[in-house]
């Protein structure tokens, strides 16, 4: 399993790029990926993003996921939603939007 926004959120708080850390996963290991939503904090150190899975998928991720669909083909897709749960319809609409980007 490859969490799409996990790998983001920790790119950014330690300040590395996504790009590096894909390059060296070997698509055969990934049998299927998994997008959520993150929370982004301001402390006086500076932004922390909190991969906490309450928010709707962030643009950033949606962009990180073509780029992983790239390297890795087309995998099973989870969107993972554990607090703060919407209505049904935006859970499906992210649902859509991942479906979209399989079949571009």
């Amino acid at each position: 399993m490859l969490d799409v926004n996990n790998i983001y959120v920790s790119c950014i708080n330690h300040h590395y790029q996504a790009s590096d850390y894909l390059a060296v996963i070997d698509k055969e290991d990934v049998g299927e990926i998994h997008l959520a939503g993150h929370t982004e904090k301001h402390l006086p150190q500076g932004r922390i993003l909190i991969d906490d899975h309450s928010k709707k998928v962030s643009d950033e991720v949606w962009d990180l996921y073509q780029i992983t669909l790239k390297k890795m083909g087309n995998k099973p897709t989870l969107i993972e939603w554990d607090s703060d749960i919407p209505d049904l319809s935006v859970l499906l609409d992210e649902a859509q939007k991942a479906r979209a980007e399989l079949d571009a």
